[in-house]
């Protein structure tokens, strides 16, 4: 049998206090609320794309600010 741990200290949590995030397996100290996880997906997307070749930069802004689809700003 073993022995009943006995405890010195008690932590107290509310749980309205905690917030939902995400955070990857390797930089798991960058952590994003999910509140601003789109908003940030977009701006890291962004800065990705438009540091290759053949990207309109228009098209790309469009596409965060509007919420669309890069072919939408293309016409």
């Amino acid at each position: 049998m073993r022995p009943i741990p006995i405890f010195t200290d008690a932590i107290e949590l509310d749980l309205k206090d905690v917030e939902p995030s995400l955070a990857g397996p390797r930089r798991p100290q960058d952590r994003v609320t999910l509140a601003v996880a789109k908003r940030e997906f977009r701006r890291e997307l962004a800065k990705e794309v438009a540091n290759h070749n053949g990207v309109d930069a228009k098209v790309i802004d469009d596409w965060i600010t509007e919420g669309g689809s890069p072919e939408r700003g293309a016409a």
